[in-house]
């Protein structure tokens, strides 16, 4: 971005009236926007000249009107306060009678010429010039209702204090934006914290039209509170906005990625009900009151999906009475009209084909440009496919996602090939109805909840019965869904198990109830060390509801017999289940098997106890063949676990998927490598991190593991192994001792800048050692992408990458055996960005082929996907 002051001189040229001490006042005070140029420029907000202007006693008004002031001081203050401030900072505030005279107040301002009432007087039109090209310091925008498809000036100035990007499309960006609090009127919106929805119009012209469906729509439905708040929308520079309220949780698919799962039953209800209302917000959208009371007026959302569904919950306590959820995103909306008895309308092509209905699927080619006729019911379609999502979610978290998602590939892969081409390879349905491994992904998530939820249960029904249905069978109002999710919800025997809970051949046993059942683990209970993905697995057409408990690791593999199914099954009936065959059902996170996989945790996978049944785990397989298979070896475990373990005085051996970790990874040193730069030095958190990572490593490394500072890489700092294993030496080198010298070194006052990573990491790797056949080594690097070069993607880091896979090959390495994780802090785009390049684009060896020995990964990330990086292939490319 390019700083500037937004018109030549902070100061007018001097004249006899120039105030000093006022102009000294308004560049001490000065606040930073953004104007329609893409310019950071100074303004003064409106609250600062009234503390000037009012100051009791000052007499500044008339001090500067030199005492020959005929205007009461109030109405200065409360109609011409910007405009006097304005004629005094050029030099000309007795002009300040004209405006009065003419009733040109501040509510007018800025103007883009001259105001002809004023006259032609030469003089006159010289100050209204000058007046002109000096407004712009004095008048950001002021945000208030009423702003729609409003067009503002570029050199208008946005009162942005802090934007940070959320996520960008080829159609738009969005960003969250805090205003200073004196530039929006009160009511106007929630906080000062909001959303700008920026349409690309600047590069595409045609996305206008997206622009303003959403401002239609947004405009027809009015206040809804589960839809997310319109607060207006403006153009300037040929960039169109659309502003909204701000959701603090972000999407519903950011809240899956994140797997923080609710923990108590009143919790999954308040989710499930939160996400249930939903269908009021279709009910609004389906059901407008624009025309006559005779006529049924609305339109379809026709893009409903985890990414646009906001969340809005407490940080401290993300699931409690303050969760809940909007609907957003209504640029591919369809335009208000009178729905007529067929409830149709015309779909267009841009919504997220995985949640869109079979009636909408374009299977053939030729039909990418028709205009298809589909009735509005498909968003009850989609959102039944977000509930779906949500309802796998509960029990296994994200990974449990994924796995669904990865048997609706393989599914559609091996039978509806036709889909694939159209970008429906991992939808819902197979062009008519819905896939039955959506159905035994859903008895597999029921299973694996606590016994006393009868609400998930209802919700899986309501879901099968009456949304994921094809268009003829499928329930057309809203309403009817609600009205009905909200009669069972109501009833006190919800809270009791479903009747119809389990069909099976057999009666069901449930698993032995923990001492604490209405509480589980808030980290997805999915990767306990025993859940993995069969290789038969994904050769199956559809899964039968026993390889769902696995695949989806919602419970452990067992020996099952192979369902067969028609290839091309008939749509789902209201109300049919699929029957399932004898299988021993996976104890819910509530149970004890809880308990048992932590005391039983030096024991092999196989001699596990898993509800009383035994089986040959997938695990007795030798580790190091399957490095990728991490994300369902280890469980969510994340940095800020493993300082609580810390500070709890808890034994590493306790953390669920140390024991595993060790023994599959050793031997290997591991050195940490932080960027010290000034930036990174303002984040609390990277020490603690660092220190509690080799506090974690400190056994494994049997070489001892190793700091180095970007801004000293000569200088190293190496735990004493000896010292920690010797049985004479008592007392052993501590983590909080070996980490005081680096503590002192990063706190200390040092040049400010940004790091010089290139000259760091060649430091590093040069050293003789560093890169040993020997000694298979993980690098982690520690840093926020933000390093000497400003906008370079990162190239020359990847000349640095490319001598180590030279020297590697030099030495007959494996790929393996040397390898370096950045671990990024911080939401700068570019350093992100940078990251991201350097992950994505490995160099060549001495055959032309990749030679990956780089991954990225959030220090937010699983701390098993972060000390793995790219020694495997598959948590590197997770």
């Amino acid at each position: 971005m390019v700083h500037s002051h937004d018109n030549p001189g902070l100061h007018p040229a001097d004249d006899a009236s120039r105030n000093e001490e006022y102009f000294a006042f308004i560049e001490k005070n000065l606040s930073e926007g953004v104007n329609g140029y893409g310019h950071h420029v100074w303004f003064v907000r409106t609250s600062i000249l009234r503390q000037w202007w009012t100051e009791p006693g000052g007499r500044r008004i008339p001090r500067a009107l030199d005492l020959q002031n005929g205007i009461d001081n109030n109405v200065i203050i409360d109609c011409y306060l910007i405009i006097f401030s304005i004629l005094v900072f050029i030099g000309k505030p007795h002009y300040i009678h004209e405006f009065v005279r003419q009733g040109y107040t501040d509510a007018r301002l800025p103007f883009v010429n001259p105001p002809r009432v004023f006259g032609t007087d030469p003089a006159m039109v010289d100050m209204l010039r000058l007046f002109r090209d000096r407004q712009w310091k004095f008048c950001p925008v002021q945000f208030s209702k009423g702003m729609v498809r409003k067009f503002i000036d570029p050199r208008q100035i946005l009162p942005i204090m802090e934007s940070k990007l959320l996520r960008s499309s080829p159609k738009s960006t969005i960003k969250v934006v805090k205003l200073y609090p004196d530039c929006y009127d009160s009511g106007w919106a929630p906080s000062d914290t909001i959303v700008f929805k920026e349409f690309r119009t600047n590069e595409d012209n045609t996305l206008r039209y997206a622009w303003a469906r959403e401002c239609n729509a947004l405009a027809h439905i009015g206040p809804c509170d589960q839809i997310v708040q319109y607060l207006g929308s403006f153009e300037q520079k040929d960039r169109c906005f659309v502003m909204l309220e701000y959701a603090n949780g972000g999407s519903l698919l950011d809240l899956f990625k994140r797997d923080t799962l609710p923990q108590t039953i009143t919790e999954i209800q308040r989710v499930q009900k939160s996400l249930m209302s939903l269908l009021l917000a279709i009910n609004r959208i389906h059901n407008l009151k624009l025309r006559a009371e005779d006529q049924r007026t609305g339109f379809a959302h026709r893009d409903i999906n985890p990414e646009n569904i906001l969340v809005f919950q407490d940080k401290d306590d993300p699931f409690s009475k303050d969760f809940k959820v909007k609907l957003a995103d209504f640029d591919t909306a369809t335009a208000a009209q009178v729905i007529d008895s067929t409830e149709s309308g015309p779909q267009d092509n841009n919504g997220n084909r995985t949640y869109s209905p079979p009636e909408a699927s374009r299977q053939h080619k030729a039909q990418e440009v028709d205009l298809m006729q589909v009735s509005i019911d498909c968003d009850i379609w989609s959102l039944g496919c977000v509930l779906a999502d949500a309802l796998v979610w509960l029990p296994g978290g994200w990974i449990a996602v994924q796995t669904a998602e990865q048997d609706r590939k393989t599914t559609i892969a091996a039978s509806h090939k036709h889909l694939i081409g159209g970008g429906y390879g991992s939808c819902f349905h197979d062009g008519q109805a819905l896939l039955p491994c959506v159905l035994r992904s859903h008895q597999a998530a029921l299973a694996s909840l606590p016994s006393t939820d009868g609400i998930s249960q209802r919700v899986s029904d309501l879901i099968e019965r009456m949304m994921l249905q094809p268009s003829s069978s499928r329930v057309k109002r809203s309403m009817d869904i609600w009205n009905e999710f909200d009669k069972l919800s109501m009833d006190p025997v919800a809270n009791q198990p479903y009747p119809e809970q389990r069909s099976s051949s057999r009666p069901f046993s449930s698993p032995p109830a923990a001492s604490s059942p209405n509480t589980y683990n808030r980290q997805s209970s999915f990767g306990d060390g025993l859940m993995t993905l069969s290789p038969s697995t994904t050769n199956q057409i559809v899964p039968d509801p026993d390889l769902s408990l696995s695949t989806l690791g919602l419970g452990s593999p067992v020996a099952h017999n192979r369902a067969s199914l028609p290839a091309s099954p008939s749509p789902i009936s209201p109300g049919s289940r699929l029957e399932t065959p004898t299988a021993t059902y996976p104890p819910s996170r509530s149970s004890s098997f809880d308990k048992r996989l932590v005391e039983n945790k030096d024991l092999p996978p196989s001699q596990v106890s898993n509800g009383g049944s035994s089986h040959t785990a997938l695990h007795q397989q030798e580790p190091h063949a399957h490095p990728e298979q991490t994300s369902v070896l280890f469980p969510n475990k994340f940095v800020s676990d493993i300082i609580n373990c810390r500070r709890s005085r808890q034994a590493r051996e306790e953390i669920l998927g140390f024991e595993r970790f060790k023994q599959t990874i050793q031997p290997r040193h591991f050195i940490i490598v932080i960027d010290d730069s000034t930036l990174m030095r303002a984040i609390e958190q990277v020490m603690d991190i660092a220190e509690s990572l080799v506090w974690l490593l400190k056994p494994i490394d049997s070489l001892g593991v190793e700091i180095r500072l970007t801004s000293n890489p000569n200088k190293r700092y190496q735990l004493n192994p000896k010292a920690f294993r010797s049985k004479i030496f008592r007392l052993p080198q501590t983590t909080e001792s070996f980490f005081k010298p680096i503590r002192e070194w990063f706190r200390g006052e040092r040049g400010s800048g940004p790091c010089n990573m290139e000259f760091a990491l060649n430091k590093i790797f040069r050293e003789a050692g560093v890169v040993n056949p020997d000694h298979p080594t993980s690098v982690l690097v520690l840093t926020n992408g933000i390093w000497e070069g400003g906008c370079n993607r990162g190239d020359n880091i990847k000349g640095t990458i490319a001598h180590v896979v030279k020297q590697m090959e030099s030495m007959n390495m494996l790929r393996t055996e040397f390898t370096i994780q950045f671990v990024s802090f911080g939401n700068d785009p570019i350093g992100i960005g940078r990251l991201d390049y350097v992950d994505d684009n490995p160099p060549k060896n001495s055959q032309g082929e990749k030679w990956d020995i780089v991954d990225h990964k959030r220090h937010t990330d699983n701390v098993w996907k972060i000390l793995w990086g790219a020694a495997s292939e598959a948590v590197d490319g997770s």
